[in-house]
């Protein structure tokens, strides 16, 4: 497995040249694959909040609303240069997005210092699936890669986008030429709970919304259709 310094030790040539191989290999007629650098970070949070953050279950749940701390979460992710998204070559509107971080085991988010109580439940809750799972012991590794977020613009639903963009981003992953690595990834809708298994994952775990309590509450309810979140996992080799 990777040593835990592995993955951050990557440069952003490691990370270009590794996308390179992969756009190469990602044909898809009208669509162009693109790193999400620099030029994206403010566009790709506008499509991350209007197709990912208000649309979840959880979100939805919780009344999650846009903040200062909720766009810093996510640019997090997005400065570290790993995450994918397609584009529509003629309108070049955004297709889909496949967020992409880094997560280690004894990663903890100070639940004190984080002013949104529902960016507090989001985080609880995803620490509660995390236990459940145990993905750090069940593959035996400290530091993983993290798939974060997933979404497509409705515009363009039902082609198969997910799946396509979330095969990119493994074989990113494989382009870093690491002997081998895991890729973590959490399911919180009935539609990514479809894209998951399909792309290789396999099931680690499952926790349902109306079982989750904290500090006496249960915050996470009336999600409709969807009724929990499956954390997923699997193994790259290069």
């Amino acid at each position: 497995m990777a040593n835990p310094s592995v993955l951050k030790a990557l440069t952003r040539e490691q990370i270009e040249e590794a996308f390179k191989k992969t756009k190469t290999e990602t044909n898809i007629p009208g669509i162009d694959l693109e790193l999400v650098t620099e030029k994206y970070y403010d566009r790709v949070f506008e499509f991350a909040w209007n197709n990912f953050a208000l649309k979840e279950p959880i979100n939805i749940a919780l009344g999650l609303e846009r903040t200062d701390e909720l766009k810093n979460l996510w640019m997090s992710s997005f400065k570290l240069n790993l995450s994918l998204i397609f584009i529509d070559k003629e309108t070049k509107d955004i297709i889909a997005m496949r967020t992409t971080r880094i997560a280690s085991k004894d990663d903890v988010f100070d639940l004190e210092s984080i002013k949104s109580q529902p960016i507090k439940d989001v985080l609880a809750f995803c620490a509660c699936c995390d236990k459940h799972a145990d993905f750090f012991g069940h593959y035996g590794v400290s530091e993983a890669f993290h798939f974060f977020g997933l979404a497509v613009n409705e515009k363009y639903g039902r082609r198969g986008y997910a799946e396509k963009i979330c095969r990119a981003a493994i074989n990113m992953i494989r382009h870093f030429g690491i002997d081998q690595v895991c890729i973590k990834g959490e399911a919180s809708s009935n539609y990514s709970k479809k894209v998951y298994p399909k792309v290789g994952f396999e099931e680690l775990g499952e926790v349902r919304y109306d079982t989750f309590e904290i500090d006496g509450r249960k915050p996470i309810q009336n999600t409709g259709i969807h009724e929990s979140m499956k954390v997923y996992g699997m193994i790259v080799k290069k």
